[in-house]
């Protein structure tokens, strides 16, 4: 029993070490991922406005595959990113800017405060079959991340049995 109890503290330990690594525990970093343009959206007189992003595959920051995320810039003084003004709903896109959480339900990502920031259409990249499906890495590592965690309690049940004797 009280082996179970310690494999079972040691997954939870893991389990919330991969949450944290994964990012989405994280409330302003910068991001870059590909994704596919679904809207445009303008707020009022000054207000945000940019395009709707499905992401299908994060360069770098947060994982967020699979999400819809605004990317925005506002009438602001500068530094200001880059918005192509060729982007159609459909078409894929190449976001680079400053990712932040609206108390974890809305996904934002701003293109304010570098000339570096962008959302441009990337031609490159075509879909193979007919789509561009989402992958969870998160949800693609969790059995092999559980079978480690199960390995490692074995193991150090046995070594804690063995030292005994």
């Amino acid at each position: 029993m009280k082996y179970i109890t310690l494999a079972a503290t040691f997954l939870i330990v893991i389990l919330f070490q991969v949450a944290i690594i994964s990012g989405r525990t994280d409330a302003q970093q910068e991001i870059k991922f590909i994704g596919s343009a679904i809207e445009y959206f303008k707020g009022g007189l000054g207000g945000p406005y940019g395009w709707r992003v499905r992401v299908y595959d994060v360069v770098f920051g947060p994982q967020l595959e699979g999400y819809a995320v605004e990317v925005y810039l506002q009438s602001v003084p500068p530094p200001w990113g880059y918005m192509d003004p060729e982007i159609k709903p459909g078409d894929m896109v190449e976001a680079y800017g400053l990712y932040s959480a609206d108390s974890g339900i809305n996904h934002r990502v701003s293109l304010l405060g570098s000339e570096d920031y962008h959302l441009e259409k990337v031609t490159w990249l075509r879909p193979v079959g007919g789509y561009v499906l989402p992958v969870d890495k998160l949800s693609l590592l969790m059995p092999y991340l559980v079978s480690l965690t199960l390995l490692g309690a074995a193991v150090a049940a046995v070594v804690k049995t063995r030292r005994r004797d």
